[in-house]
């Protein structure tokens, strides 16, 4: 009788175990049930078009956003593809987003011209990214778009803006510039030591500004689609040396070493010699710029495959790596840099929509305190010719 109710106290000490457990199992879940709510909630009250579609890309969830952004309601898109409402995309684009998220299972991150159900023509921003289970298969994907047509809009005005006042101070520039080369010249008779000083310093001044206005244009007139790419038959070394002789005081002047190392039988390739000047202008300034005295810089070139590869290296402050995918970013500065530093953030921006419009590739490697790499990549078939879409105000 006593082991009976050894037994028995065992088996209810189990049970109490049991029921504390399932207690417990159900308080979490109650929790987790209780932040699922809050996130389906939040996503389905965002500002944002998000939708999930299934491993064949049709829609099978879409928030309300979609509603108010493009008037289609949720229960008509779904069993539909994206591309339902994409109907004005090109099919390379949905080429390259496809091959981006299926078949390299990589996030896509891209603009698109969408139709509102009225027919309206509006502009967003659109980041899809597929997901994965444990053996890396495709479950699903997930997409987020954002309606950007005023921001474009006033990003347009903006730009028009700049492009009309770097126009307008382009006189005003010019003939302060010529006033002081004349009066250095003897116009109004001799000047003493440090009347010329003073205009020499107001001659910097205005060639940085004459500078900064050129890279205010430049970039207007690539967003305002105005930037006409004409390649000619060209001599590669010919320009990358002439580049560098245009650096060669500013070299001096910080006590740089310069290391050439161009590949003499460079071919004759069909290349926009401003576009390049630009580009090259630019790397050489920025290496310079950020390298401390005494150090070095280096310039290769030379056939790749099918390819001229031209290498801006320097010993300067480098980029940090959380930096690096910004740097050709509109505005970007890394705060290492030297605030003291002239430059308006436009430079690397400028150079990357050249050489890409043109059909080259610009990429950097850097390490902070050793110095950045930049490289340019040419198709010895020649830079792509680009005309101008819109009526140019140069």
């Amino acid at each position: 009788m006593g082991t009976c109710q050894v037994v028995s106290l065992v088996d209810v000490s189990e049970r109490v175990k049991s029921i504390e457990n399932l207690k417990l199992h159900g308080h979490r879940l109650e929790q987790m049930t209780s932040e699922l709510n809050k996130v389906q909630t939040a996503v389905e009250n965002a500002s944002d078009i998000i939708f999930i579609t299934d491993e064949k890309g049709k829609i099978i969830y879409i928030n309300k956003a979609v509603k108010t952004i493009s008037g289609h309601r949720q229960k008509e898109l779904i069993g539909k593809k994206p591309n339902f409402w994409m109907e004005d995309m090109p099919n390379k684009f949905f080429a390259q987003m496809w091959k981006s998220i299926y078949f390299d299972k990589e996030p896509y991150v891209g603009e698109i011209q969408d139709r509102k159900k009225d027919g309206e023509i509006f502009t967003a921003e659109i980041r899809i990214a597929p997901v994965l289970d444990k053996n890396g298969q495709i479950l699903s994907f997930v997409g987020i778009e954002r309606d950007i047509t005023e921001a474009k809009r006033l990003d347009s005005a903006k730009t028009e803006f700049i492009s009309l006042a770097a126009h307008q101070l382009r006189t005003p520039i010019t003939a302060v510039s010529l006033t002081a080369e004349m009066l250095i010249g003897g116009l109004s008779g001799k000047v003493n030591k440090e009347t010329e000083d003073y205009l020499q310093e107001i001659m910097g001044g205005v060639k940085k500004m004459s500078e900064m206005i050129e890279i205010f244009l430049n970039v207007s007139r690539i967003e305002m689609k105005t930037f006409e790419v004409v390649p000619q038959p060209s001599n590669i070394t010919r320009i990358i040396e002439e580049n560098i002789k245009s650096v060669l005081p500013q070299i001096k002047n910080k006590n740089l070493e310069l290391r050439k190392n161009i590949t003499e039988d460079l071919p004759i390739i069909n290349v926009d010699q401003k576009v390049m000047d630009i580009v090259l202008d630019n790397l050489l300034s920025n290496a310079i710029k950020y390298t401390r005295e005494g150090g070095l810089i280096i310039v290769e070139a030379e056939k790749y495959r099918e390819n001229v590869i031209i290498k801006i290296a320097d010993t300067g402050c480098g980029i940090p790596k959380k930096y690096q995918k910004k740097v050709f970013e509109k505005l970007f500065r890394a705060n290492n840099t030297d605030k003291k530093i002239d430059g308006v953030g436009l430079g690397l921006y400028l150079c990357k929509s050249l050489i890409e419009q043109a059909g080259g590739k610009i990429w950097l490697t850097s390490e902070e305190n050793r110095g950045s790499t930049f490289y340019v990549s040419i198709p010895l078939s020649g830079m792509k010719r680009t005309k101008r879409t819109k009526i140019s105000l140069c």
